[in-house]
């Protein structure tokens, strides 16, 4: 594969297209070129457009996505629309074109980005291939043989870290062995075994504890288990049997208790029901009276609304006349009035007529008069201008004789300052030296007293604030640590002790105490354990009572619910038998009289009327019993409940039990294990010896590191001793500066005499003075330019208040002329027309014409309106005439066919039959209670007579010399015998059923157990070959392999560059792995960290062929990139590297770029594609030749 050329568009750094050509031009003529620019301008970026175009991924980004460039900000760049990546290359006898590509919608978010493959046919033309975005990558991955990690491999040689490979010890070595050649996966292979292996013997761990904490019954037990339980069983049955005949004739009395009780409230019932229907009697009458005159209601109504409107009609009547007269009154009024408003409007118009003359004179006087006025008003203005710019000049002049005046001050005021002061005209001169100085001095200040912080910063020498002081302070410093030296010598018995015999001792006493306090721990939980177990077996003993008490109880509910469910059965039969009878009832209510009985066919029902209805409150007992059964269920729902959960209790304190057995054993082997590493003179079994021993030990150990603080206080007082000359020659170095920056400040003394010492001070101080110098100097020239101007600007002032003097004469004459003019035309104003407003006039006179025409209108309409609604009134006075006669009719009529029939109802009259006529809600309100009373009194009486039956039935089967205390001390006695059946029932079964579940759990883990044993005998085996906790073992043996494949390809390049050397691998545990062997001199086998660096250069760019041959398989890379490596060589090993480089090219004829920014390659290497940058960042691309 041969990349033949490079197109790319604002792709990182690179704004706009950029097109490189390795087939025609310069690129053409050489193999070996460089790629040079500096740092930034986009030389890895060529690398990037390679694989972009070809697989979609870059080296610095990875593998692609709309998403990722958007999050990123990568690939294009900035403030662009579009980019594209194309890489043309030859494969397989074939031309192929890879481009990626991408860009921005309108609305600015980037589209999803495009990727295609073209191939060149026989006409020159690039066709692009039928295949998806996601196909391209891998089918460029197939023409060229190579996945882009193999390709990354192959394109870009990674000499440099070879470079390191070879300089690196076996450790460094392994790791980055992995790294350049990718085989970390071997390494992940490795571990995952050794942890499947792990956790498969865990599972079997658990596995087989589990088996061992299940306890199950032998066959002669359980035989015998359940031949007991047969035996309970008709021992029960037989209990039960008595129990329940018992219960039947204790229900029995409690019915006929209830019946009794409910006849007694029925017979109540029935007797406030006929006090009830006396109170009642009122309602019934009044309710028939309704019903007599019902058929009459619709004429009584129609006649009384008849009587009323007639009553409305007579008033309506009266008020139509009183409403005739007025409007007749008005009509009258509005006649007279319309008259005279004609006659005012007319006078107005000749009025008018008369006055137009004058009006027309007047208006053309007041037109001059206002020309006039308005001609002196311009005039006045323009004098009061003249007035105000004259009083404004004036005061310019004032302000600038005032300005000239501080002008001269100011110049005097510098003058006397630059003769007081004449040393800083020498200070521009002086300053920057002095400023070095006092910035050399302070930094060498500052330096020593972070060092003194640093080295004692306990000491009163951080708070010296000269050096004379310091160097006085650093003295007797010095001293002070001397003799404390000294004192800690014979502290130590005249000898110094070795931190290392010390710190043997602290480690000898730590692992005794720590052993120690693990058997104290150990024991002690011992002792919590013994007395944990005992507490697990008290409950375990209160939790199997529990468990046999709650059996107890769930089997007397299970009666209870038997004996509810044979209740509930009886009065389900009761119910369906009163059902038919009620039957019987309702079909009694349909009969007719003189219609045949379809039953009997009887015509006469003597009892069809009269008979109470059939309702029995049967259902109320159902319902009653039905939710005494829930209840008794519910129950029974909860004890079952309680009695898996103390199931449950029983089965986690035996698992608990196992658990503590197991610790008990456990801590024994600890126990045992941990007094096997302690001395002999250890009491291994008694606490208090050991607790001796403890304090013993911790008191050796605190005297050991006692000791340990002095020797490390004498190391510490050594390099205090050794810091403090040190930071003494400093100080006088410094000291030596300070000097001579006095000397260089002593002709400025009289400006630094507040700064004392204070360099910081001084520097501002001179610098201000200089600020004052310079000030003085530039503001002297400006006064001079300033004074110069005012002078002039004084003199054009003076010329301006002349000129305006004579123009306000010549305005003041005009004015005069024009007043007269004005004065004559208003004289002879007032004598036509006086001060009056003309056009008022004439709009007031205009205004009285038209209210005068208006008032005359609106009169003629008022009036036209009056006599139609004259007219109105008449034609309704005569139809409301013709209705009052016609009700009169009507009515008269009615009241003579209603006045017999309310006579015959004994009413008197209309009015009467009125009011006793119910409103329809109160008549159903009477008819419905009467209803209900009748139904009420059916029902009592039907209950009154089914209770009784029930009675006399139940007595029939009542045994009367048994009272109710005696049955219930019978069906006690027989429930505590079964009572105590179900315990041992229970008992029985719960064992039976335990040694079922736990016979099951056996052969279902047992099972589990087999098959996890073969499932780890899998992995335990991958484990011993391959696996450890580092993954190294798999990891070496993988990298063994890689590198004796890596070596012999690398041999072959090293032969071709250099027939001298030979790599070997023979590596051990004392030497490096790597060896070379020169056969120049006698094959000599030399370390590979002895080869200078061009042999170094050499050598690690044939292991980076080797590996570029490995990654590309049988797929030859024609186009090689390095990328690194350049930098670090001095001139001849670079004159070495690039030489080597030549002849590599020369003999395998492949086209090799070197990327890099160092500037001699520019000179060896003529073909070069040189990049540069401009302000912006924007990288561009020139290729020369």
């Amino acid at each position: 594969m041969k990349i033949r050329s490079i197109k790319l568009k604002n792709i990182h750094s690179f704004k706009g297209e950029v097109a490189i050509d390795f087939e025609n031009g310069p690129l053409a003529q050489t193999g070996l070129f460089a790629i040079i620019g500096p740092t930034g301008s986009g030389k890895s970026t060529l690398l990037d457009a390679i694989t972009l175009a070809l697989y979609n991924a870059t080296p610095r980004a990875g593998v692609l996505s709309k998403a990722s460039i958007e999050k990123t900000g990568a690939i294009i760049t900035r403030n662009t629309e579009d980019a594209y990546s194309e890489v043309e290359y030859d494969a397989g006898g074939k031309i192929y074109r890879a481009r990626w590509e991408i860009s921005r919608a309108r609305t600015g978010n980037l589209r999803e980005y495009d990727h295609s493959l073209a191939t060149k046919d026989a006409e020159g033309v690039f066709r692009n291939l039928d295949l998806k975005r996601k196909e391209v990558a891998v089918q460029n991955a197939t023409i060229i043989g190579l996945t882009y990690d193999q390709f990354m491999k192959s394109i870009l040689l990674s000499q440099g870290e070879f470079a390191r490979f070879l300089k690196a010890n076996p450790k460094e070595r392994s790791a980055l062995l992995e790294k350049i050649t990718g085989t970390g996966i071997y390494r992940r292979i490795g571990m995952k075994a050794f942890e499947k292996q792990r956790d498969q013997k865990l599972l079997c761990d658990q596995l087989q504890q589990q088996l061992g904490t299940i306890v199950m019954m032998d066959e002669e037990t359980r035989l015998q288990t359940e031949e007991q339980l047969k035996v309970l069983k008709k021992e029960a049955e037989n209990h039960r049997k008595l129990s329940g005949e018992i219960n039947q004739q204790i229900e029995r009395k409690k019915q006929l208790l209830l019946r009794r009780t409910t006849l007694q409230e029925v017979l109540d019932q029935i007797e406030k029901l006929t006090q009830k229907q006396q109170e009642q009697q009122g309602d019934a009458e009044r309710l028939k009276l309704h019903r007599t005159l019902l058929p009459l209601k619709s004429d009584i109504d129609r006649l009384l609304s008849l009587r009323h409107k007639l009553l409305e009609d007579g008033e309506e009547e009266s008020l139509s006349k009183v409403r005739l007269q007025k409007l007749q009154d008005e009509i009258k009024n509005s006649k007279n009035q319309h008259a005279a408003a004609k006659q005012k409007s007319e006078g107005l118009t000749l009025e008018a007529q008369k006055m137009q003359p004058v009006f027309d004179e007047v208006l053309q006087l007041d037109k001059q008069l206002d020309a006039h006025r308005t001609t002196l008003q311009h005039i006045q203005k323009q004098i009061l201008d003249i007035d105000k710019e004259t009083i404004q000049t004036q005061e310019q002049q004032k302000t600038l004789g005032s300005a000239l005046q501080a002008i001269d001050e100011k110049l005097a005021n510098i003058s006397r300052f630059l003769e007081q002061n004449p040393v800083l005209e020498k200070l521009p001169d002086a300053l920057p030296e002095i400023t070095n100085e006092i910035k050399h001095a302070t930094a060498a200040g500052e330096l020593l007293i972070k060092q003194i912080n640093a080295a004692l910063p306990a000491q009163e020498l951080t708070a010296a604030t000269s050096s004379v002081e310091r160097e006085k302070l650093l003295s007797e410093q010095h001293q002070q640590l001397t003799t404390h030296r000294q004192q800690l010598i014979d502290a130590m018995g005249g000898k110094i002790i070795t931190t290392k015999e010390i710190l043997d001792q602290i480690r000898h006493l730590e692992k005794l105490l720590s052993g120690i306090i693990k058997l104290l721990q150990l024991l002690g939980e011992k002792e919590v354990l013994r007395k944990a177990e005992a507490k697990t077996e008290e409950e375990l003993k209160q939790m199997n009572e529990q468990v046999a008490q709650a059996m107890k109880n769930c089997d007397t509910s299970s009666k209870a619910i038997e004996i509810a469910d044979s209740r509930l059965a009886e009065l389900e039969a009761t119910k369906t038998r009163q059902a038919l009878e009620a039957n019987y009832e309702q079909a009694r209510q349909l009969l007719q009289p003189g219609q045949p009985c379809p039953l009997c066919g009887a015509t006469e029902h003597p009892f069809a009327e009269g008979r109470p209805a059939h309702v029995s409150d049967i259902e109320l007992f159902i319902k009653k019993q039905k939710e005494e059964k829930t209840a008794l269920a519910e129950k029974l729902k909860a004890q079952q409940e309680q009695l898996k959960i103390a199931f449950s209790e029983v089965k986690t304190r035996e698992h608990t039990q196992a658990t503590q057995q197991q610790r008990q054993k456990e801590l024994v082997v600890e126990i045992k294990k941990t007094e096997n590493l302690l001395p002999e003179d250890v009491a291994a079994n008694d606490v208090s010896a050991l607790q001796s021993q403890q304090q013993r030990a911790e008191m050796d150990l605190a005297k050991a590191k006692n000791n340990l603080d002095t020797v490390q206080e004498f190391l510490a007082l050594e390099q205090n001793i050794k810091t403090v000359a040190e930071l003494t020659d400093k100080n006088s170095a410094l000291l030596l500066q300070e000097q001579n920056l006095a000397r260089l400040l002593a002709p400025y003394a009289v400006y630094l005499s507040e700064c004392r010492n204070d360099y910081v001070k001084i520097s501002k101080t001179l610098a201000n003075q200089l600020h004052y110098y310079r000030t003085a100097i530039r503001q002297q020239q400006e006064k001079k330019e300033e004074k110069t101007a005012v002078d002039t600007k004084i003199e054009n002032i003076t010329k301006r208040l002349e000129e305006l003097a004579l123009a306000k004469g010549n305005l003041t004459k005009e004015q005069q002329v024009q007043q007269t003019k004005f004065t004559e035309l208003h004289e002879q104003r007032v004598g036509l027309f006086g001060e009056k407003d003309v056009a008022a006039a004439q709009r007031d006179l205009t205004q009285r014409q038209r209210a005068a025409e208006n008032q005359a209108a609106t009169l003629a309409t008022q009036l036209a309106r009056s006599e139609t609604a004259e007219a109105n009134e008449n034609r309704q006075l005569l139809k409301l005439g013709e209705e009052i006669e016609k009700r009169s009719k009507e009515s008269e009529a009615l009241e003579a066919t209603l006045q017999p029939q309310l006579a015959a109802a004994n009413m008197v009259s209309v009015k009467e039959a009125a009011d006793a006529l119910l409103p329809a809600a109160e008549a159903r309100r009477i008819e419905e209670m009467l209803t209900a009373h009748d139904k009420a009194t059916s029902q009592a009486e039907f209950q009154r007579k089914t209770l009784q039956g029930e009675i006399d039935e139940l007595q029939k089967n009542d045994d009367a010399a048994l009272t109710a205390e005696m049955l219930v001390e019978k069906k006690t006695a027989a429930d505590e015998a079964l009572d105590q059946n179900n315990q041992r029932t229970g008992d029985l079964r719960r064992r039976l059923q335990e040694h079922d579940e736990n016979t099951k759990r056996h052969s279902k883990i047992l099972q589990q157990l087999k098959a996890q044993q073969k499932e780890y005998q899998r992995w335990d085996t991958l484990n011993r070959i391959m696996g450890d906790a580092q993954g190294m073992r798999f990891s070496r043996f993988a990298q063994r392999l890689t590198l004796l494949h890596l070596l012999g390809r690398a041999n072959q390049h090293l032969k071709k560059l250099s027939a001298r050397y030979i790599l070997i691998n023979e590596g051990n545990e004392n030497e490096d792995e790597l060896f070379v062997i020169d056969t120049l001199h006698g094959d000599e086998r030399r370390s590979v960290n002895t080869l200078s660096g061009g042999e170094s250069f050499m050598v690690s760019l044939a292991l980076a062929l080797g590996l570029s041959d490995l990654a590309g398989k049988k797929t030859r890379i024609n186009s090689l990139f390095i990328d690194e490596g350049f930098g670090s060589l001095d001139q001849e090993t670079l004159d070495t590297a690039l030489s080597t480089l030549e002849r590599l090219q020369h003999e395998t004829n492949r086209t090799i770029g070197i990327i890099s920014h160092v500037a001699a390659l520019k000179e060896r290497i003529t073909t070069q594609i040189e990049l540069t940058k401009d302000a912006g960042g924007r990288s561009s691309i020139v290729v020369r030749g």
